[in-house]
């Protein structure tokens, strides 16, 4: 197995999952303060507005919608990129540490 190739297509595909993911947080946010705001405890959501708006909740769509869309892509590409780039193919382990590491 060549650890290059499985570095290079897992933080490459990470770095592009996280600038998206982080670019869709600050879009998600500047639409609708509360898009977020039932991943807080309840005295949270009570301080800070009671339950999530009908916009928060188009905007938490829209967000679980763009970030599912970005990664199944990314990750398809990365493990199809990471079975040409490999000599012997795709296995497992190689398989199972790139996805670790675009997701971590």
């Amino acid at each position: 197995m060549q650890w290059s190739a499985v570095l290079g297509y897992g933080l490459g595909c990470g770095l592009a999952l996280s600038v998206l993911f982080t670019a869709a947080v600050f879009a998600g946010s500047a639409l609708s303060r509360d898009f977020l705001l039932n991943d807080y405890p309840p005295a949270v959501q009570r301080r800070y507005g009671g339950p999530k708006s009908a916009r928060g909740r188009r905007v938490a769509l829209l967000f679980g919608v763009f970030v599912c869309g970005c990664a199944f892509p990314l990750m398809t590409g990365a493990m199809i990129g990471l079975d040409g780039a490999l000599r012997e193919g795709l296995d497992f382990w190689s398989a199972a540490f790139c996805a670790a590491l675009v997701f971590a």
